[in-house]
């Protein structure tokens, strides 16, 4: 009898298991881009507010990066959508491996993503821009399958508020805008909002 139990009881902490990995995978699934990695535009939507908040409190900086890779629809025509992916997947690890912890990185769509920076003025977040497009473009892309070494640039706008009073709606137009100029005026570079 007390075997039969244990059996039940294993049983039952196996299945809790189970129920509980696919929770927590069902619960990253929903806030992440499921090829990147990255946040998706529902997680920006739903903690935007949270920290345009807290930076209009504490009159702290906060700042917004817009990256895009230059000529993308042309990787994807010449080598297919397959190495598109890896693309992305290699372009996400190379600005995780550049920003800070806190930093939030969501994908926009396509080849576009985002990065919110708390408390980072927009001098920093410039410079920040700078050493994000240096670490896409100095190095040529490593793709597995099939083997290939493929240079990405990328473009790059910027805007800051250094007093938290602009609201995410402006900065994100202002950062858009800034790096609609980059692409405009010749790709692979990094545009301010002051600049546009």
């Amino acid at each position: 009898e007390l075997q039969a139990r244990l059996r039940t009881q294993i049983k039952h902490k196996r299945t809790y298991d189970r129920l509980r990995l696919s929770y927590e995978k069902n619960m990253t699934l929903a806030v992440t881009d499921a090829l990147t990695g990255a946040y998706n535009r529902y997680y920006l939507e739903k903690n935007m507010p949270r920290l345009f908040d807290r930076s209009k409190t504490n009159k702290k900086p906060i700042s917004v990066v817009m990256l895009d890779i230059d000529h993308f629809k042309k990787i994807n025509d010449s080598y297919g959508h397959h190495v598109g992916d890896q693309v992305l997947q290699e372009l996400t690890r190379r600005i995780n491996a550049s920003m800070r912890f806190f930093d939030m990185m969501v994908r926009m769509g396509g080849e576009e993503f985002a990065l919110v920076m708390p408390e980072t003025s927009y001098g920093a977040a410039m410079n920040a821009g700078e050493r994000l497009r240096t670490a896409v473009t100095e190095t040529p892309f490593i793709i597995n399958d099939p083997k290939l070494e493929i240079p990405v640039t990328m473009s790059v706008g910027v805007a800051g508020s250094d007093d938290g009073q602009d609201t995410a709606e402006m900065l994100f137009r202002k950062a858009d805008a800034a790096l609609y100029e980059a692409k405009e005026t010749g790709r692979n570079k990094v545009v301010g909002e002051k600049e546009v």
